[in-house]
């Protein structure tokens, strides 16, 4: 079998595959997306930041199966398809990543300077990737009919320390507050494993993708790049777990005694103004 064709095989499989999971990951968890998700009101934050993890996820691994079915193609048509890819998994990191703020903003007593300052590493990676990567670098690089292409390290550089910052960030800030000192208000030890057992697990997997970005900047293997059409998948299925794992969980109500003007239903709370 020629290059390309195996190449194209082992894309499309590699998409399809990640089509299935998160197809059937929907299908598994749609009870609890009606009970928990569907059944919170309209102007509910979490629930649109939801709704958009769980199917924008399933829309982008379409999307990128509708792309590999369809080689070869034009430089021009891949540097699209990338610029689109680079976009959409950068918003989807976003989501996950203010799902994972939520939590942290609820272990700080609802502090908006804490809030604030995750935010800003958002900003930053959501900077990195408009200038270092979609700007700077895609309009330079030069797509094979399978749309591999050699990457910069530089700019990919820039983009890893941005997510992996964001990302150490978040995980330092949740485990030094979710000690048992610390959760001892809430009087539920349950909810400290979790919320340290989640954004533990989502961290690790966040680095794992990190990794593959690494690996095929690295050794320039298309068997990499097929890997990293996993993004969309896994961060769906992250970012929805992070959310449903924790919507039968409630707090005391001396604790919602704090009302948020915005009424975000925190993702490791449930409020008492669902």
């Amino acid at each position: 079998m020629h290059f390309q064709d195996l190449a194209s095989l082992r894309h499309a499989r590699s998409n399809t595959r990640g089509l299935v999971f998160v197809c059937w990951e929907a299908l598994v968890t749609h009870d609890n997306e009606v009970q928990f998700i569907w059944s919170k009101p309209n102007a509910s934050f979490i629930k649109w930041l939801f709704l958009y993890i769980r199917y924008a996820g399933i829309l982008g691994q379409i999307f990128n199966l509708f792309v590999s079915i369809h080689y070869p193609l034009s430089s021009d048509q891949c540097a699209s398809w990338f610029t689109v890819m680079c976009v959409l998994v950068q918003v989807m990191m976003s989501a996950l990543e203010t799902v994972l703020i939520l939590r942290v903003y609820a272990l700080y007593d609802r502090s908006y300077r804490v809030a604030a300052a995750l935010m800003l590493f958002i900003l930053a990676e959501i900077a990195i990737t408009s200038t270092a990567v979609v700007r700077d670098m895609i309009p330079i690089l030069d797509f094979s009919p399978t749309c591999f292409a050699v990457i910069p390290h530089k700019s990919i550089v820039y983009y890893l320390a941005g997510s992996i910052s964001t990302q150490l960030a978040i995980v330092t800030l949740t485990l030094r507050k979710s000690s048992a000192t610390s959760l001892s208000r809430w009087s539920n030890n349950a909810l400290s494993a979790m919320i340290k057992r989640d954004g533990a697990a989502a961290c690790g997997a966040i680095l794992i993708l990190m990794l593959a970005v690494i690996l095929h900047v690295a050794l320039q293997d298309t068997l990499i790049l097929a890997i990293m059409y996993w993004f969309y998948p896994l961060l769906s299925v992250g970012g929805c777990r992070l959310v449903l794992n924790t919507q039968d969980v409630a707090l005391p109500h001396a604790y919602s005694d704090h009302a948020c003007d915005t009424e975000l239903e925190l993702t490791s709370v449930l409020t008492t103004t669902i």
